[in-house]
């Protein structure tokens, strides 16, 4: 939204220079004046900077470009009725300000053709990172079990002799055996199931599920990462990935069937 907002403003810039050059164009006057320098160098700023930022935004914006265009085709208009103008003064086309604005109109239109088509090849030179081994689900979920301890079996039962008494003969006492409890085993505790999935295009990994969360960190073309949950329409991936923990837009991944099993964060 904001290179749309820059767009815009280039656009009334544009405006102002293409009136302010058929005013002077009327006055036919002599000099290129700062004011049409200024409004010209503007113009082409904002396009360039609109441009530039929507080649590295995640989500291309697809009124950018025509908007582009309509500006440059708008500009050139009114730069070419300036210069048929400026062609009745004694100077002619020395200073001519229907020149600078065609020239900025050509470059214009060129910037929405050569900043995508650079960014794409600059993205091709790149070395591909290696693919990592895909681990089946049943892999993951498999692991070392937890071996029982052996109980203790009590001791045997200990029947003392009977005793020679001088009178009366008493009952034999019998020692009670000694009980000891059996220890339970304590339950491993089951590790998170993720599930790998591979880059398509330099992500960013952001801290809330939202193309306007904190960046975390920007993950290459080609890695592999880890999966460990999901949003409740799958158009958002938890993940970690270098001890860093974010959320990626499932519209850049490869995602292996296995993943939508992942519970919902």
């Amino acid at each position: 939204m904001s290179e749309l907002i820059l767009i815009f403003f280039a656009g009334v810039l544009a405006l102002l220079y293409g009136l302010n050059a058929l005013l002077q164009a009327i006055r036919r006057a002599p000099k290129l004046g700062r004011v049409a320098l200024y409004l010209a160098a503007l113009v082409l700023g904002l396009v360039l900077t609109a441009l530039i930022r929507l080649a590295g935004a995640e989500q291309a914006e697809p009124l950018a470009q025509p908007a582009v265009l309509v500006i440059a085709a708008g500009l050139g208009v009114f730069s070419l009725i300036a210069l048929l103008g400026e062609l009745f003064r004694p100077e002619r086309l020395q200073g001519s300000r229907g020149v600078l604005g065609l020239g900025v109109a050509l470059l214009m239109a060129l910037s929405t053709v050569t900043i995508p088509v650079t960014r794409q090849t600059i993205l091709a030179q790149l070395p591909p990172t290696p693919t990592l081994p895909v681990i089946s689900l049943a892999q993951l979920q498999s692991g070392p079990t937890s071996t029982l301890t052996p109980t203790r079996t009590p001791f045997p039962t200990f029947t003392p002799s009977a005793t020679r008494t001088p009178r009366a003969v008493t009952a034999t006492a019998t020692s009670t055996p000694i009980q000891f409890p059996t220890r339970t085993p304590v339950p491993t505790a089951t590790l998170p199931t993720p599930c790998v999935a591979n880059t398509q295009y330099n992500v960013n990994l952001r801290a809330e599920p939202d193309t306007e969360s904190d960046l975390v960190i920007t993950l290459p073309f080609g890695t592999a990462v880890m999966l460990y949950g999901r949003n409740a329409d799958s158009t958002w991936w938890f993940a970690e990935v270098d001890g860093q923990r974010g959320w990626l837009s499932g519209e850049f991944l490869v995602v292996s069937p296995a993943c939508s099993t992942l519970p919902v964060r």
